[in-house]
């Protein structure tokens, strides 16, 4: 595996699964906008000159959301988190095109529903390097055709495959290749 591109990255955990099925990667860019994920995620994997840890949302502009950390990524409390439950913050998004330069060989998106929009600020990646994707497509109950009509608009050659995973909730993705 070259060069990996994970969406929604969470502590890295994602990443380390991924190797031990296909291998080491040369370079991994992991986006996680929640600080305690991403906070846990430079620690996990400091170690690792090829990895790079980002404190950002993907999407097709630069902007600023507001969440409840409490309301979040977290559901299993898996990380410890200084947050406290009733504070509003924040997640910025980039654009992967203005980001990512190398050759990306497998781009993951597991973004809360914001994959949509990450797909179009990734479309010239995706049209010029024809990455393998994986895209998660449960969190609306529109996901199932627009993500597919998305990158079917961006690069119209893709194979598509979906599978379902029901190991702690109804879980969908599909796959680009």
């Amino acid at each position: 595996m070259a060069y990996y591109v994970d969406a929604g990255a969470f502590n890295g955990d994602s990443l380390e699964r991924m190797e031990q099925r296909l291998g080491k990667v040369t370079h991994a860019y992991l986006f996680e906008p929640e600080l305690p994920a991403y906070y846990d995620g430079l620690k996990r994997h400091a170690d690792r000159p090829e990895v790079f840890f980002y404190n950002f949302g993907l999407s097709s502009s630069y902007q600023k959301f507001t969440y409840r950390p409490a309301m979040s990524f977290d559901l299993l409390q898996e990380i410890d988190s200084p947050i406290p439950n009733d504070i509003v913050s924040y997640i910025q998004t980039i654009r992967l095109d203005d980001i990512i330069t190398g050759p990306v060989t497998l781009f993951k998106l597991d973004i809360e529903g914001a994959e949509e929009e990450a797909l179009k600020g990734a479309a010239d990646t995706i049209r010029a390097q024809r990455p393998k994707l994986c895209v998660c497509a449960y969190h609306r109950a529109s996901d199932l055709w627009k993500l597919l009509d998305e990158v079917k608009r961006i690069r119209p050659d893709y194979k598509v495959g979906l599978r379902h995973y029901s190991d702690l909730m109804d879980d969908s993705s599909f796959y680009f290749y």
